[in-house]
């Protein structure tokens, strides 16, 4: 099954649906093995409707209901077109599918995410009520064989192993390590094996046992590892985790880690809203439209006409970072910056910055990307889970484009791993005290010059 989409369709670089081409000799009306392949692209994206032809047919299907492996071809199917009707439905097919339908807001009103059918299930909302179940077995399982384990050290080691798990599985469906690693692993010694060579890999920090040299310590159920992992591989999966795009799971885990762990006297397991989650009344993700205006109206003008020589005394610091929602959407925009800037001034003066493939994409190279990560990019919380999510987002979003071969390459030519470690760049502390001021432990953080506050 094909990793990726044929067409992405985007206005404004958001994606908007997904058309999938096939031969015209595949009956794509009886299909219903493309007919998942596409709704499967389409759900995972959070598209709302997305496009399946041989060019005989053309067909809408609705990707708001998640794709079952045995869905018979017909299931979500909106609209079918034959290329007799063509001409004659014109009309309606350009109303649906044109692009001033979509850049109008037409197709958002007709095709609404928001506007959900009775059965359908979002990705988010399924992939956040999977992470909590696993979540909850996990801590189980982990108080009933490691007594001594208190709350906030089973909190810790519940995310980290969560953290871990799915930054693996990603990486597969994004072809950077070898497809079912996870689905091979028997038992918590085996999986601990994989994380050392992921380390090696990555130096990211994520699987570093130095500094989490607790999760080296305790014992996990191998039965209920190997039936988290089946969930996560077809045919019990509908995942494809390459069409998931960065900023939504972290939207997910602001959502998941908006509870924590609490033992009662008796040593049972509690999950409990964080204090200062029901203080605000509940968590509020911060729309990525309103996320985009801040970014174009404080980081564009700084940047503006600057070569990235210049930038390169820029810090952009966000001193309440939580799940590091502006850090990855300034980080994005840093990236996209500096790769136009070096596309406009020629590429050929720029190789050892960007990647120029056959077949016409361009990119930064993995070297450039981490060097923008780790100069310009910073950020402080108070809450620790936080600070994980932000550093696990930022790490994802470095890698999106990679590949095994590219990340290989990387290896070969810089001497370098896949990932800077992020933990002197996003860290957890009180940006409003220092220990002067608290005779308390945090530190106020600082940044040089040009900082963006």
């Amino acid at each position: 099954m094909s990793k990726k989409p044929d067409y992405t369709l985007r206005v404004g670089g958001e994606r908007k649906l997904f058309i999938e081409a096939k031969k015209p000799c595949v009956s794509v009306i009886s299909s219903k093995d493309a007919a998942f392949q596409l709704r499967r692209y389409g759900w995972n994206a959070g598209t709302a409707v997305s496009v399946l032809t041989n060019f005989d047919k053309l067909i809408i299907y609705d990707c708001r209901l998640r794709p079952q492996s045995d869905d018979d071809a017909n299931v979500s199917r909106l609209k079918v077109y034959s290329y007799e009707q063509f001409l004659q439905r014109f009309d309606e097919i350009y109303d649906d599918l044109s692009w001033e339908s979509i850049n109008s807001g037409q197709f958002d009103a007709r095709f609404s995410v928001a506007q959900l059918r009775s059965g359908t299930e979002p990705f988010d909302k399924y992939f956040l009520s999977q992470i909590e179940r696993w979540r909850e077995s996990l801590a189980n399982s982990l108080a009933q064989t490691n007594p001594v384990l208190g709350a906030v050290e089973l909190d810790f080691l519940v995310q980290r192993l969560i953290n871990r798990i799915i930054f693996l599985r990603i990486c597969e469906d994004r072809e950077r390590i070898s497809y079912e690693a996870l689905k091979a692993v028997q038992t918590y010694d085996d999986l601990k094996e994989l994380f050392i060579q992921a380390d090696r890999r990555y130096n990211s920090g994520l699987f570093d046992f130095v500094e989490d040299s607790l999760s080296l310590k305790v014992d996990v159920s191998s039965d209920l590892l190997i039936d988290i992992f089946s969930e996560l591989y077809f045919p019990r999966s509908s995942y494809d985790f390459s069409a998931v795009e960065t900023n939504v799971l972290g939207d997910i885990y602001e959502q998941f880690l908006a509870r924590q762990i609490v033992l009662s006297d008796e040593g049972s397991i509690q999950f409990v809203e964080k204090p200062e989650i029901g203080q605000s009344g509940g968590v509020v993700t911060t729309p990525k439209y309103i996320v985009d205006q801040i970014i174009n109206r404080t980081l564009q003008p700084l940047c503006e006409g600057r070569s990235p020589a210049e930038l390169s005394t820029l810090r952009v610091a966000d001193i309440a970072c939580g799940y590091g929602v502006f850090l990855l959407a300034a980080y994005e925009y840093l990236v996209d910056y500096h790769l136009e800037w070096y596309v406009n001034d020629g590429i050929e003066k720029h190789k050892s910055h960007v990647l120029d493939f056959r077949s016409g994409q361009i990119r930064l190279r993995l070297a450039e990307k981490q060097r923008i990560l780790v100069n310009n990019i910073y950020g402080v919380d108070i809450d620790m889970q936080a600070v994980e999510i932000a550093r696990f987002s930022l790490m994802l979003k470095t890698l999106e484009g990679e590949n095994a071969a590219t990340i290989d390459t990387h290896l070969a030519n810089s001497k370098a791993r896949a990932l800077p470690n992020l933990n002197r760049n996003v860290q957890c502390g009180n940006s409003l005290v220092d220990n002067h001021s608290t005779g308390g432990t945090h530190s106020r953080i600082s940044f040089a010059k040009g900082d963006l506050m």
